[in-house]
């Protein structure tokens, strides 16, 4: 298996779990996850999360805290997928904002078991956790494998829920039968893609609000 080609040239220290698994899936754990986050490359992206705390310092919230890493995951995932258009961080930054308030402690619980709870920025499920770990077959390639500590570092999470929101769409997309627009996607990572009822058209205005001061 390949390096990860679109690091090759300047990331010759991350060999990548790709090439040693038995699996030959393109996979991320932890370490890896922490070495290309401290890369000048992943440090210095094309597109990058407007500059704006979103009212969260009312709540004494820093809504810029994680803007590199969201910049970072976003161009890595972008790289990985070459979606048209690309994903904007201000999409994930938008979401982050209504999953968790930007804060990486957050939790909340799910009447469905086998869903279980949502944790952290991107409030991953355990459920998710495990597609993501390719537990479920639900990704073929790419996946991300985090354990139950793992999960709620900010850095781990982002990327996590970033490759999350590609999933969404590519699910998305099937269901729809077009290329679906990223605040679809957003409605799809909260499970209300196609729902039209009140409470999730509010879910839908809440996120236009974020994007909208972000200036989207």
């Amino acid at each position: 298996m390949r390096r990860h080609d679109r690091q090759k040239k300047h990331l010759e220290d991350v060999d990548g779990h790709c090439r040693k698994n038995k699996s030959k899936k393109d996979q991320l754990k932890g370490d890896e996850i922490d070495l290309i986050s401290n890369h000048d490359l992943f440090k210095h992206p094309q597109l990058k999360a407007t500059p704006n705390n979103l009212g969260f310092e009312k709540v004494g919230k820093n809504g810029n805290q994680f803007d590199d890493l969201i910049n970072g995951w976003v161009a890595y995932w972008n790289d990985v997928f070459k979606t048209d258009p690309p994903l904007h961080p201000n999409f994930v930054k938008a979401l982050m904002a209504t999953e968790s308030g930007f804060n990486p402690k957050s939790i909340a619980p799910n009447k469905n078991k086998k869903i279980g709870f949502a944790r952290g920025l991107m409030q991953v499920t355990e459920r998710t956790q495990r597609q993501l770990a390719g537990d479920e077959k639900e990704l073929k390639d790419h996946l991300v494998i985090l354990d139950d500590e793992e999960v709620w570092d900010p850095n781990k999470n982002i990327c996590a829920g970033v490759r999350w929101l590609f999933r969404k769409r590519e699910i998305l997309k099937s269901q729809i039968k077009r290329d679906p627009t990223w605040k679809e996607v957003l409605m799809g990572y909260k499970g209300k893609a196609t729902s039209q009822t009140k409470k999730n058209q509010e879910i839908r205005n809440n996120l236009s609000d974020f994007f909208k001061k972000l200036g989207g």
